[in-house]
């Protein structure tokens, strides 16, 4: 996922996205299955509006968006 893999359209985020948020991405795909819609539908109303919305709220230091 950091690097991306050619020709299968997904795009690298090494560049744009530290570790640590490849990694949470990573721990959100994972425990998606397992979400209840309402608790699918909190992290929604919780999270960034936009990607440079999040990466502002990283730069200041407020976490990921998501009450963290």
């Amino acid at each position: 996922m950091k690097h991306g893999l050619k020709m299968s359209g997904m795009p690298a985020w090494g560049v744009t996205h530290d570790d640590d948020l490849v990694w949470n991405v990573v721990a959100f795909l994972r425990k998606l299955p397992d979400l209840t819609p309402d608790e699918y539908q909190a992290l929604v109303k919780s999270a960034p509006k936009t990607h440079e919305e999040m990466m502002q709220d990283m730069e200041m230091g407020s976490g990921h968006g998501h009450g963290e």
